[in-house]
């Protein structure tokens, strides 16, 4: 690599996988319930609950971490330069850029999540506000305000009833492009390890262990999928471990440049 695109590809593998882990674990859901082998993200009412009052911090982090996946290809780039990493990288490089681009479909179900969550949280001061216009009616006896509450009450609950089952849908969008596109970047990730191995100044521990985490991952979360409990947490720490050896990657290139 040239000394100019070598600081590039570092710069940008360092960068991408420090900023992608920390807006990662800002995401309230996973803020809540970092690692955790107990929590089931199918379940969408933990999800809402997680969520609630934190739309507009999933909203940020979300774009933030989406901008932040567009470092990896432009790191990727670079190794692929190399001509004794070509065989094996390109492939490594579409695979990641297809991940990442239904990673993008997993950000805009986020977004769209983020919306509905304030659309609960503005019904439900309207259902308190009904209810305690209901109490107050009840009291002075005011019978049309009454039967006027009481319909207004029914309404808001149909109402909050069908956001929450829109959130279950949307949940359950951004659990199933998360899990794709988890599944293909870990293959990108072994085709990646097996480009670099065939390097002689990339070849490593590093590029063993893309590997065989990898290959591994990929058998884990086919058996315990990320919209399940132990799912969620192994899918964590997975992607935690490999944004740790892309940052240590990323070190490597700018010492040997």
């Amino acid at each position: 690599m040239k000394n100019m695109s070598a600081k590039t590809t570092a710069l940008s593998l360092i960068l991408g996988a420090i900023l992608i882990t920390v807006f990662n674990s800002l995401i309230p859901v996973n803020a809540a319930n970092p690692f955790s082998f107990s929590f089931d993200p199918s379940v969408s009412s933990e999800v809402i609950k997680a969520t609630m009052g934190n739309q507009v911090t999933l909203r940020i982090t979300t774009m933030l971490l989406t901008i932040s996946t567009l470092l990896i290809p432009l790191g990727l780039l670079g190794i692929t330069e190399k001509e004794d990493t070509k065989r094996f990288v390109n492939w490594g490089l579409i695979l990641a850029v297809i991940s990442i681009t239904v990673w993008a479909l997993t950000s805009s179900a986020n977004l769209a999540f983020a919306g509905i969550i304030s659309g609960i949280t503005s019904v439900t001061k309207q259902l308190a506000e009904a209810q305690g216009a209901l109490v107050g009616a009840t009291a002075s006896k005011n019978m049309a305000l009454v039967a006027q509450m009481t319909g207004a009450i029914t309404g808001i609950n149909m109402g909050i009833m069908s956001l929450n089952i829109s959130a279950g849908v949307i949940n359950a969008i951004g659990i199933a492009t998360h899990q794709i596109a988890t599944m293909i970047f870990l293959i990108a990730n072994v085709f990646l390890g097996l480009g670099m191995s065939q390097s002689k100044h990339l070849n490593s521990l590093l590029s063993k262990l893309l590997i065989g985490i990898g290959v591994l991952g990929f058998i884990t979360i086919l058996i315990y999928p990320l919209s399940s409990n132990p799912g969620y947490g192994i899918g964590g720490i997975l992607l935690t471990l490999i944004a740790v050896i892309w940052l240590l990657i990323g070190i490597r290139i700018l010492r040997i440049q």
